[in-house]
């Protein structure tokens, strides 16, 4: 299977799953000079799942301001225009890792757990990061949609599994297959679906510690939540990379991950993808 689907990458005639409908249209509203917040409502109300996920990113710690938002609209004008288009295309991917059958839904499900946690780490360390650079470049929508796609490349491999379930025998054969192309795959999805080189970078070099920069980049807070969460093998090449990222200001201090400020940020980051 594996040789298959190697052929069909270097072919280029893997299937690319598109986006979700709402999200081609938030991007279309979004885009246009003339476009405005109702629209944006207009749009998003349209699908009440990923309406409910923008409120309680909003009330979530990456965009909470002291009182609750308990509307689609009081939630989007927290957001910002700015920002929103990323937050629907994460809600909006999530609909894309559902399966009828049972290993490859296992598989989605479990990848999708981990591009969560990611995501809520590498956000609370941007939220404290970002309090000693108030003017970095990077926001926390650009770094949560980087974090929820670093394993993207995944989802392709596995809807290709799914119509051929005939020959799925085990997990462990669909593990291997991800591992070896989902970095490939994951960085021609994002090309199909138009996404920022900012985010494309992170699919391509986040487990590879030889990719280095010296500015902070996406790369280095995916790269530092999936240390922290154990979704990159911790070993003496992590460590290293850890010290490299503290010299660089990420807040990555023994006392700063277990500090109360970080934890409560994590889980209320991870606590709104739920």
């Amino acid at each position: 299977m594996l040789r298959d689907f190697l052929v069909k990458l270097e072919d280029d005639t893997l299937i690319l799953p598109t986006l979700p409908d709402v999200a081609i249209e938030i991007q279309s509203v979004v885009n246009r000079p003339s476009s405005s917040l109702k629209q944006v409502v207009a749009v998003v109300c349209k699908d009440t799942a990923i309406s409910a996920r923008i409120i309680k990113v909003a009330n979530s710690a990456m965009f909470y301001r002291g009182s609750a938002a308990n509307s689609l609209m009081t939630a989007v004008t927290r957001i910002g225009l700015t920002q929103i288009q990323s937050l629907v295309i994460s809600a909006a991917a999530e609909q894309l890792f559902i399966s009828s059958n049972e290993i490859v839904g296992e598989l989605l499900d479990d990848i999708w757990e981990r591009s969560v946690d990611v995501t809520s780490a590498a956000c609370a360390l941007l939220l404290i990061y970002k309090k000693e650079h108030p003017h970095f470049r990077i926001n926390l929508d650009t770094l949560s949609l980087a974090g929820l796609v670093y394993n993207i490349g995944a989802l392709p491999l596995l809807m290709e599994a799914e119509n051929r379930s005939d020959q799925i025998s085990d997990i462990d054969t669909l593990q291997l297959i991800i591992e070896k192309l989902q970095t490939p795959v994951g960085v021609a999805l994002l090309k199909h679906w138009e996404f920022s080189e900012d985010i494309i970078e992170v699919v391509e070099h986040w487990h590879d510690l030889e990719y280095q920069s010296d500015d902070v980049t996406c790369v280095d807070f995916v790269r530092a939540a999936a240390i922290y969460t154990k979704n990159l093998k911790i070993n003496d090449k992590t460590s290293n990379h850890m010290a490299i990222l503290r010299q660089k200001g990420l807040p990555l201090d023994n006392e700063e991950l277990a500090s109360s400020e970080f934890l409560a940020q994590y889980r209320s980051i991870k606590q709104s993808y739920e």
